[in-house]
């Protein structure tokens, strides 16, 4: 009785959709006039395969809009972390140029890791470590040149004293022959 309700009224209307029911079960039936012709296009579905299609849509939809906000918000923490981390390596580096600009050549940091922050770190400390050699190689060498100094003063000293000695002895001499010759 049903379909014989819903095929009369395919005859009022061009386009529609309609709710019935056949043996229990709900059904949309949606219905359309082909023009020029006494046809009408029918397709029917039940009412729970449609809900259903519907559902699964928006449980996908659901399920991914969770992982994308899951992914939004890993995210979002990685780069605070990675942000964090970067600021603090920089901030070292800033900190051991600061100490180099104060000729501080005994500050070391600490590099940690295989990336290029602990290269320009090791870099620095490598640098410095140079530095502190080079002047020691100097320190030493100037040490050596001051000992090297203080003996030949020493010696030319010495020599002048000797020298001086001569001189007076010479004199002495001299004088001693002028005056035996005099005589």
């Amino acid at each position: 009785m049903g379909s014989v309700h819903l095929l009369k009224s395919y005859d009022n209307l061009e386009t529609s959709v309609q709710n019935f029911k056949i043996n229990g079960k709900d059904y949309i039936t949606v219905y359309s006039n082909i023009p020029e012709t006494s046809w009408t296009f029918c397709i029917s579905i039940l009412k729970s395969e449609v809900y259903k299609s519907i559902n699964q849509t928006v449980n996908s939809i659901v399920i991914v809009s969770i992982i994308s906000i899951i992914s939004i918000i890993i995210g979002l923490l990685l780069c605070t972390y990675i942000g964090k981390w970067i600021s603090r390596e920089i901030n070292k580096i800033k900190h051991f140029s600061f100490e180099l600009s104060k000729c501080n050549l005994t500050h070391k940091e600490e590099s940690t890791g295989n990336n290029e922050f602990s290269q320009v770190i090791t870099s620095l400390n490598d640098s410095v470590g140079s530095l502190n050699s080079t002047i020691k190689t100097v320190y030493d060498g100037s040490s050596e040149l001051a000992d090297s100094t203080n003996k030949i003063n020493t010696m030319i000293y010495d020599m002048f004293a000797e020298l001086s000695r001569a001189s007076e002895s010479l004199e002495n001499i001299s004088e001693i022959i002028n005056n035996s010759s005099a005589s």
